[in-house]
């Protein structure tokens, strides 16, 4: 040992005069000298090395001195900073954590670790050991810095104030960290205490003049107006020469965006200034921001009163005249801003638009054609040489009509019409522009003024003027930037459609035909236009089929001159949607859509389910909701037998919803496989190259995955082929079309099916089937030949995607197995099927019972010929039952966060059996995301009928902004924008629930400010009703700035209940004085409560881990509830602290999570109360844990009427409970005991509970719920 030791002092000593070379080299040597296993000197050298910059080297001693002797923190620690240096968080933070875990206290190893878990992406761990870092040194003015920051992007900012307020000890010298505290304060609407930490900021940096200014912003909110004056001139001061100094706060406001205070300023700056024409330009736009139009009309014309020179202020008056719908006066505006700038073809577009809603058609045509671009050149009669007829030119034209209408081609439709142009003929000019906008995908101007350049030569002004409106999609004036909404493809594709759907009519005797979203042109859409194009009565129509690829257009719908292509979501595809008078779709038409009043919309969906559909599928929560929200906006619905129309209306929640028609009619596209005869067969068989002698056997399996995510075993594929295979028939194969891109490339050794081939016309060809679970089998019944299902993954099938039927109740053979796959097919051949003949007319019976040939013209009556099938009013009869017969519908929302609000909900459910439909609005894609929520979801009465928003927002532009401000703001500024915000929700509504009747709207939760709105605005004949689970206005001033939007929504609704007698007189007192609202609105209905569930929950085992903590004491308190600030469990362990004192033997158990877990758990460490107080975090049951707890504490600063309460009650355990209105009204001092809101009121009850000296009535739930029951159906009925 002496060997090693008196060199290694030697290179300590190196170290202190920072000599690290050297001490490496010495490090080097005695490793080489026999002590290459010394942890130690691997660890120095290591060490050496990483202060010489040596990283790589350093990395590798370091691992192996921790490899050698692993519980040293510093040497962990060490390799870990070697790793962050190199870019290599994660090793970085397995190696830090091994530090920690031998010494777990070290702040600045916890920051580490929050850099690295950063780096990685892992922000919730990241925050975490940043919390523990601050915990552990709260003095470290750095800590309190980045929780601040963290808190500001990741959590409310009630949470980033806190933060901020707890670091100012260590930051009162910083205006930095005063102007956060300034921020984060205004953002809760705590604008004194914004205004003072804006004061102390500018008292540590006093020269600038933006601080003061928002300074003066807080005074004014707070309605200290002195304070704001003096601070707004302290700002003007140093700034003399900025536009503040002219035109006064306004001028800040304006550059803030805040529109309401600008008028106000600018208002009340204009009387000192009354000839300063720019100032009332500024008011003018101020008031034009906030769609005061009169106010914004008197400015602006002052303005160009005093200076008539400026275009743009002419522009604006025009502007806002026509908002006020003062058409004659926005012409002229209109027209003399563009006279002035006769470049601004816009203006001169808005002049036309004016002048079409002042009746004045032929000024507006004029006005329409100068917003022409400037290369534009309508053809003159005249210009283009004209052949006689029978000539030579003559030919060429007619050859040019053929082609036109087989090519589709926008630029061959336009030349041809010129030509009509040329030769005088305008109307058949005017037909051939029209026809060049429905051949081009894109929006074309240049074909709309053609077009009504063309109308205007005809003299139809009306008509002209509509295609000129059409030069623009956005053709409504709103002053918004539109541009910057179109960049999300979603949105672009709503605004888009949105803008068709609002400005532009209906057009008669237009169809719309999709089929499988526009993957194929076939099925029962392919089979009806076939049976309709050619009748008399159907002449004058235009089709318009969506289709992705037009290699998929049989011939004989590509070659008619009334049918045209549009690719989904293309310009064309939107505007023909929004306004084709008939649309027919065997599937789905996208989220934005939504039918029209007048429009009618059949769904013939695509066959007969075997596998589950709607709320039985198997895969993600909702997947079906787009679906279901199409068959809402249907107005009629074909079905092939009874059971499809079950799944379709029943399975997926449309009980009572749907107010089309729903009839079973058979299968269109089977009426020519079953009329079709020999010619058909004989078509497909030689197109498919069957020789004379061979029978087909076709395999059509379905497709295996989700409907996003679709898989395919190529091996067991060719495998199946390959056993199918036979020179005794041929074999073709068509795969699902949601699988055709996954056997790309793959050569099968099959006849594949061509795409042009409709399965339904390839099943008169085929002889015997072999399929799965596909919907095919059905369509084959009428055919009467054999069918073999084979089923190799039946059970693993069945389980993950779900089936309605047994196969083995299905006509024809089930296959297991690969092996059978081939002597079955052979049997069934030679005639063996012959032996299920009564199988199979019997499920023909079931499944077909309308498959005669005529379905086409059943359906074609049904859709066009039903005089009373428009159900845009509520006489729809539904599936057959008259809304009168139904019960009252109410359509809740709850987002299903799982706490106590979401246990009262699915309580309330539960209680309301035949009274009341039941109907849950919910959002998947946020379910789906969240497990709490998922969990809650699952837990939901089986009778709740789900409807699934999905899409985005229905909202043009100018709604869209006023969205956005309204979340921003948390207020709108005037009587029009309330009223465009309400009337866009209201669309919104409509889009998601079609025609749906509804006798109440319920919003449960009462936090959204856009589920608020929604259903504000979602039926004006229907009662609807808020829940107030709190109080509310502690909820807004603590916690939720946004509750401000809910609390100005508050009277749209029609009662503002709370769970509880006293809380609603609390919320009528205090959110009715602050907002000026009827305080008649104010009612309350008790919460329900589920006693037979809690029970039935309470007798589960308890979570191990809390069973063995249990054990540890002989007193359990418990705690459940958010751990947030409202429930102040701080103040619960500080009393607990006490209690103990005297009472060894007592834990506390806390269940729940929430931010300020990190807090709490460094006030257990720091009282050194880790022995006796477990923070347990969330618990999916945490009923057992409260049947064996001795006492319930519900510590809390604010309640409403917490479910835990009665939960407690129904479980008979002992009570504490701060004294709140709500849990008063609960307990009634007969079964808890209510203590003063402070941690002597709370220890003093702890003292009780020791003595056994609680109240502890027994409570009858029943009677409870029977009341509960009544309150809410008088309540919201």
């Amino acid at each position: 040992m002496i060997g090693w030791q008196v060199p290694f002092r030697a290179a300590r000593k190196l170290e202190q005069r920072q000599n690290w070379p050297a001490a490496a080299r010495i490090y080097r040597a005695i490793l080489r000298n026999g002590e290459g296993e010394n942890p130690r000197v691997n660890f120095q050298l290591g060490n050496a090395l990483f202060r010489a910059n040596d990283l790589g080297e350093a990395e590798r001693f370091l691992s192996r001195a921790v490899e050698l002797k692993p519980g040293t923190a510093a040497w962990h620690y060490r390799l870990g900073f070697v790793l962050e240096r190199q870019a290599r968080p994660e090793l970085a933070i397995r190696h830090y954590q091994s530090a920690l875990e031998v010494q777990p206290e070290n702040p600045s190893w916890h920051y580490r670790l929050y850099r690295c878990h950063t780096a990685v992406g892992n922000r919730q761990d990241a925050y975490d050991h940043l919390a523990k870092a601050l915990n552990g040194d709260q003095e470290n003015p750095k800590y309190h810095d980045l929780v601040a920051a963290e808190l500001r992007s990741r959590g409310p900012r009630w949470q980033e104030a806190q933060a901020l307020e707890r670091g100012q000890p260590y930051h009162e010298a910083d205006p930095s960290w005063h102007l956060r505290m300034a921020e984060s304060y205004a953002s809760l609407s705590r604008h004194r205490q914004s205004a003072e930490s804006y004061r102390r900021a500018n008292a540590l940096k006093p020269a600038v003049a933006e601080n003061l200014f928002k300074e003066a912003e807080q005074w004014e909110r707070a309605g200290r107006t002195s304070e704001a004056s003096a601070a707004f001139s302290a700002g003007v001061a140093l700034k003399p020469d900025g536009e503040e100094s002219r035109f006064g706060p306004g001028a800040y406001y304006q550059l803030k965006g805040n529109w309401d205070m600008a008028s106000k300023a600018y208002d009340l700056r204009k009387r000192a200034r009354l000839l300063d024409a720019e100032l009332h330009y500024r008011a003018g736009l101020a008031h034009d921001r906030c769609f005061r139009w009169k106010e914004a009309a008197a400015s602006y014309l002052s303005a160009v009163s005093l200076e008539p020179s400026q275009p743009y202020w002419h522009y604006k008056l025009g502007f806002a005249h026509e908002r006020m719908q003062a058409w004659p006066e926005a012409v002229d505006a209109y027209e003399y801003a563009a006279s002035l700038r006769p470049s601004n073809r816009y203006w001169w577009y808005r002049a036309g638009y004016a002048g079409v809603k002042a009746g004045d058609l032929e000024r507006a045509c004029l006005s329409f054609l100068r917003a022409a671009p400037a290369d534009f050149q309508p053809v003159e009669p005249g210009t283009q040489p004209v052949s006689p007829k029978g000539g030579y030119l003559s030919q060429l034209a007619s050859q040019r009509l053929v082609l036109r209408d087989i090519a589709k081609d926008p630029d061959l439709q336009c030349t041809i019409a010129d030509g009509f142009a040329a030769a005088g003929d305008w109307a058949s000019a005017a037909e051939g522009y029209e026809k060049a906008i429905y051949c081009s995908n894109r929006h074309e101007p240049r074909f709309y003024f053609l077009w009504g350049h063309a109308l205007m030569q005809t003299g139809n002004l009306c008509g002209a003027a509509d295609a000129f409106l059409q030069t623009r999609i956005f053709m409504t004036p709103d002053g918004i930037d539109v541009p910057k909404y179109l960049k999300n493809t979603a949105q672009k594709h709503s605004m888009q459609y949105l803008e068709y759907y609002e400005t532009v009519a209906l057009r008669p005797k237009t169809i719309l035909w999709e089929s499988n979203h526009g993957a194929t042109v076939g099925c029962h859409p392919l089979a009806l236009f076939r049976h309709l194009a050619d009748l008399p009565e159907f002449s004058g129509y235009r089709h318009v089929w969506a289709v992705n690829d037009p290699a998929v257009v049989p011939d004989d719908v590509r070659d008619r001159g009334n049918v045209f292509f549009a690719v989904p979501h293309s310009d064309l595809y939107l505007r023909v949607l929004a306004t084709a008078s008939h649309l027919v779709n065997n599937v789905s038409f996208p989220p934005y859509f939504m039918r029209r009043v007048g429009q009618r919309y059949l769904n013939t969906w695509h066959g007969t389910p075997l596998k589950t559909l709607g709320r039985d599928m198997r895969g993600p929560a909702m997947e079906h909701s787009n679906l279901a929200r199409n068959f809402l906006h249907s107005s009629h619905i074909m079905s092939p037998n009874a059971h499809t129309s079950w799944a379709l209306i029943e399975r997926h929640d449309l009980e009572g919803l749907f107010r089309g028609k729903i009839r079973v009619t058979g299968s269109p596209r089977l009426d020519r496989m079953v009329t079709g005869g020999g010619p058909l067969r004989n078509h497909i068989r030689k197109t498919l190259n069957v020789p004379e002698d061979l029978p087909v056997v076709l395999y059509a399996p379905t497709w295996r995955g989700s409907t996003t995510d679709r898989v395919l075993d190529r091996d067991a594929l060719l495998a199946d082929l390959e056993a199918l295979a036979s020179t005794r028939h041929q074999l073709v194969f068509r795969a699902h079309r949601l699988t055709e891109k996954l056997l790309a490339g793959l050569d099968l050794g099959v006849t594949i099916v061509p795409p042009e081939i409709d399965t339904s016309d390839l099943l008169s060809a085929v002889d015997v089937l072999v399929t799965d679970y596909s919907s095919v089998a059905f369509d084959f019944l009428p055919t009467k030949r054999p069918i073999v299902y084979y089923a190799y993954d039946y059970e693993q099938y069945s389980a993950e995607r779900g089936l309605y039927l047994d196969l083995g109740e299905m006509p024809g053979e089930v296959c297991l197995t690969r092996e059978e796959l081939g002597p079955l097919v052979s049997d069934a051949l030679s005639g063996g099927h012959t032996a299920f003949q009564d199988q199979y007319a019997a499920g023909a019976e079931q499944f077909a019972p309308y498959e005669d040939g005529g379905a086409c013209a059943r359906v074609t009556d049904f859709f066009f010929h039903d005089s009373d099938s428009d159900s845009d009013s509520d006489s729809g009869t539904g599936i057959g039952i008259e809304p009168a017969a139904e019960p009252p519908a109410a359509l809740f929302h709850h987002s299903l966060i799982p706490n106590g609000i979401s246990s009262s909900f699915r309580n309330l459910a539960g209680s309301l059996s035949g009274e009341i439909r039941k109907v849950l609005v919910v959002e998947p894609h946020v379910l789906n995301k969240d497990p709490g929520r998922l969990s809650q979801f699952q837990l939901l009465p089986e009778d709740v009928q789900l409807v699934g928003r999905v899409g985005i927002h229905a909202f043009r532009p100018e709604e869209r902004w006023l969205h956005d401000r309204f979340n921003r703001s948390h207020r709108l500024d005037s009587p029009e924008q309330q009223k465009i915000h309400s009337a866009a929700m209201k669309r919104e509504f409509y889009r998601i629930f079609g025609s749906s009747v509804f006798q109440s709207l319920v919003e449960f939760d009462g936090y959204s400010p856009f589920w608020t709105a929604l259903l504000a605005a979602g039926g004006r004949e229907t009662k609807r009703t808020i829940y107030l689970h709190n109080d509310m206005l502690n909820e807004w001033k603590m916690k939720f700035a946004n509750l401000e939007a809910v609390f100005r929504l508050y009277p749209e609704f029609d009662r503002l209940l709370s769970v509880s007698e006293s809380l609603g007189h609390e919320n009528a007192r205090n959110v009715g004085s602050a907002f000026n609202i009827d305080r008649d609105l104010f009612g309350y209905c008790n919460n329900q409560i589920d006693a037979e569930a809690v029970m039935q929950r309470s007798g589960a085992s308890l979570d191990p881990d809390l069973a063995e903590w249990f054990a540890a004491g002989e007193q359990n308190v418990l705690a459940i509830g958010r751990l947030s600030p409202e429930k102040d469990h701080a103040k619960l362990i500080s009393a607990f602290i006490r209690y103990r004192e005297n009472n060894p033997d007592a834990n506390l158990t806390i269940i729940g999570d929430g931010p300020l877990r990190a807090d709490l758990e460094q006030q257990i460490h720091n009282s050194g109360a880790g022995e006796y107080i477990l923070l347990a975090g969330q618990r999916e049951n945490p009923y057992p844990a409260l049947a064996l707890a001795s006492a319930l504490v519900l510590s809390s600063l604010h309640e409403g009427q917490p479910m835990v309460l009665f939960e407690a009650m129904i479980l008979q355990r002992p009570i504490i409970c701060t004294n709140l209105p709500g849990p008063r009204d609960i307990l009634q001092d007969r079964y808890g005991l209510i203590v003063e809101n402070s941690e002597d009121g709370i220890h003093g009850g702890l003292m009780r509970l020791a003595d056994g000296n609680l109240p502890r009535e027994t409570f009858d739930p029943a009677a409870y719920a029977k009341e509960a029951g009544y309150q809410f159906l008088t309540a919201v009925l």
